[in-house]
């Protein structure tokens, strides 16, 4: 009983700290890709942008690996976003 009252609180704790966070590519785990939470009123506007510089791959460039998602995939998390090179 302890056991699943601990696990049952510690699912909830985790919900409501990462309620606005986008911890992993598209939202969550199933990639849904939007946020169940409202948008702010209003209309909105770009307030920063930042020029990134090309990814540096993990392996030579002579092995072509990666064949797909040639692009970063930003997550957000703690009012900060983190982009991977």
């Amino acid at each position: 009983m302890k056991k699943s009252a601990a696990l049952v609180l510690g699912l909830i704790v985790a919900q409501i700290s990462t309620a606005g966070d986008w911890q992993m590519w598209r939202y969550d785990s199933g990639r849904g890709g939007a946020s169940p939470h409202a948008l702010p009123g209003g209309e909105l506007q770009l307030q920063w942008s930042i020029q990134l510089p090309e990814p540096a791959p993990a392996w030579p460039v002579t092995q072509a690996k990666l064949q797909f998602d040639l692009q970063a995939e930003p997550v957000v998390m703690d009012e900060r976003i983190f982009v991977p090179s």
